[in-house]
């Protein structure tokens, strides 16, 4: 019985010690990669925009149908180490520390326009 107990504490313990990490790296997220690049960007660069993008952005949509633009620093690398694709799988996590991408657009007089996206600080892809 006293060691029934003591599995019970050490799964509760790890337990507590798991949410308190990951919540100190950010929250988690997952779903599939519909864009490898934020719909919101690309737009801007449609309409003649230049953006300077500190890394990468991606778009993704989560299981309930919703989607998310995020930002990935140029420091941030996928952990299996693919490349970003449409249609892949990701499991991550990331901060609401926000990443400014700054777009201008070059007319008399400049037009400045800048996206916010939440920042991935960590994450992991499928191969397909």
């Amino acid at each position: 019985m006293k060691r029934k107990s003591a599995y019970i504490a050490l799964g509760i313990l790890t337990i507590f010690t798991f949410a308190y990490t990951a919540d100190a790296l950010g929250k988690s997220f997952g779903g599939k990669i519909i864009r490898d690049k934020s719909t919101k960007v690309e737009a801007l660069e449609k309409a003649g925009y230049v953006c300077v993008v500190p890394g990468k952005t991606m778009t993704i949509k989560w299981k309930n149908g919703t989607t998310k633009e995020f930002s990935i620093p140029a420091g941030i690398r996928n952990v299996p180490g693919y490349s970003i694709k449409a249609n892949q799988q990701v499991l991550g996590l990331y901060t609401q520390a926000r990443t400014p991408i700054t777009c201008t657009l070059y007319s008399i007089p400049p037009v400045v326009e800048i996206v916010n996206l939440d920042t991935i600080t960590y994450y992991g892809t499928s191969l397909k």
